[in-house]
C-alpha cells in the first residue's frame, strides 16, 4: 500500500516552460499489512525542495506524544542473572528481527 503524504501532494515539480510548472507525485513510500499494522501511527511529510525538483521524504513511525528517550546502558545490569536472557528475547523477537533485516 501506498503511504498517504501528509500536507501538499506533489512531491516533484519540473522546471517552467513557458510560465508553466509541472506538478506530480512520483515519489513514494510503500508498505505492507504487517508493516503498517505494527507502525500504525506512521506518518510521512514532504520537507520544501533547496537544490532538487524532488522534495524529500520524511518517514516518522514515532507516535504523536511520545518523546523517544536516549537510551542508557548501566553497566551494574550485566550482572543480574537474567540480563542475557532479556537480552536474547529483544533480539529474537518478531518485529526487531524482521526490521533489521528488511522484511518490514
Amino acid at each position: 500500500m501506498d503511504l498517504e503524504l501528509q500536507g501538499t501532494k506533489y512531491t516533484w515539480f519540473s522546471n517552467p516552460r513557458n510560465g508553466f510548472v509541472t506538478k506530480e507525485r512520483i515519489d513514494r513510500v510503500l508498505a505492507n499489512w504487517e508493516w503498517r499494522r505494527a507502525f500504525q501511527h506512521a506518518t510521512l511529510s514532504a520537507l520544501p525542495s533547496i537544490s532538487s525538483d524532488h522534495m524529500p521524504l520524511v518517514l516518522n513511525v514515532t507516535p504523536r506524544g511520545i518523546r523517544s528517550r536516549c537510551f542508557k546502558f548501566e553497566t551494574f545490569w550485566v550482572d543480574h542473572a537474567d540480563c542475557g536472557n532479556i537480552i536474547r528475547r529483544g533480539w529474537n523477537s518478531v518485529c526487531i528481527v524482521r526490521l533489521i533485516i528488511g522484511q518490514i
